[in-house]
């Protein structure tokens, strides 16, 4: 399995606001680089694709209010 990981930054803002911004896949839309095209969602599933590449696909995993939001492959990018 694939394991995407960012470096750790620091957020101004208190546990309950990052956990409720990124519970929602239409907030994720905006965090997404200038190569991704077709950013679309519903409910618990986002796809899109990245410039030159296949269409990808996440949804969410699991969500641990204030703590974790966990987001893995969805098959074939397809809702």
């Amino acid at each position: 399995m694939t394991r995407i990981e960012s470096e750790k930054v620091k957020i101004n803002k208190s546990a309950s606001e990052v956990f409720t911004f990124l519970s929602s896949f239409s907030n994720i839309g905006s965090l997404m680089p200038e190569q991704v095209e077709g950013f679309t969602t519903e409910g618990e599933t986002c796809k899109f694709t990245i410039k030159g590449m296949a269409t990808l696909g996440l949804k969410y995993e699991s969500k641990t209010p204030n703590s974790e939001v966990v987001m893995t492959k969805h098959e074939k990018g397809s809702f």
